[in-house]
């Protein structure tokens, strides 16, 4: 747990039969998504700006490093202060990136489709391209590797209007943040 390290007691030094040894991980992504839509340990470091939750949130990438992870992403929530939020998740990205892991953010969509105080890409169905468009430079002020675009629980809209937003988000992504993997 990133907040109980074990370090075991070997009784002396250990060296390794080869100091050659080259390891190479199963899988090119690996990592953890914590649920910050429901209050769990991890809302506050990665959700709420402060000294004490940034330290927090470092010593989440700590672990993940050390156990062989390199991504974690989370569910962003609707923020009265982006720009402070930003600041905030800038900062854990910034560290990520030293350590050598990279950062997602999951958002909504759409507003009648987000029930838990999901970050919101369009809130009017009647102006959802420059809503679009405006949601996801705002979340691109923070340097995210990935971002999920998520459906929500319950999607009352026209299938064929939800999919022609997804692919615009997709679109505007490539144009204009070309080295974000973005995933649906």
């Amino acid at each position: 747990h990133p907040k109980q390290e074990l370090v075991p007691e070997l009784g002396g030094v250990a060296l390794p039969r080869s100091l050659d040894l080259v390891r190479q991980p199963a899988f090119r992504i690996r990592g953890i998504q914590p649920h910050t839509l429901h209050p769990i340990e991890w809302l506050e470091p990665l959700a709420e700006p402060g000294a004490e939750n940034l330290a927090d949130a470092k010593r989440l990438i700590d672990w993940l490093t050390k156990t062989g992870q390199n991504l974690v992403q989370w569910p962003l929530l609707e923020y009265e202060q982006f720009p402070t939020y930003a600041a905030h998740a800038g900062a854990i990205a910034d560290y990520a990136h030293v350590r050598g892991a990279r950062v997602g953010a999951v958002v909504q969509m759409f507003g009648a489709s987000a029930l838990q105080n999901n970050y919101v890409l369009v809130h009017d169905e009647n102006a959802w391209q420059p809503e679009l468009e405006a949601g996801i430079d705002e979340l691109m002020t923070v340097s995210w590797d990935s971002v999920a675009l998520a459906a929500g629980e319950f999607v009352g809209n026209d299938p064929a209007e939800v999919i022609s937003w997804l692919n615009h988000a997709t679109q505007y992504f490539a144009d204009n943040y070309p080295n974000v993997e973005v995933s649906v």
